[in-house]
């Protein structure tokens, strides 16, 4: 599950409070690099078909 926030400055408390009962973590996606590793293994995939 990927869950996107954005605040202007720190998070209200309760929402840290929240977050944390659920155990969720802060992690970094990039949209870039998936669609370029979706992208490579495509053309890998293509370069093994005999």
């Amino acid at each position: 599950v990927l869950m996107e926030v954005k605040a202007l400055g720190s998070y209200p408390l309760w929402f840290v409070d929240l977050l944390n009962t659920y155990g969720v973590r802060k992690g970094s996606f990039s949209k870039y690099a998936q669609t370029y590793q979706r992208h490579l293994f495509k053309k890998e995939e293509v370069l093994h078909v005999i």
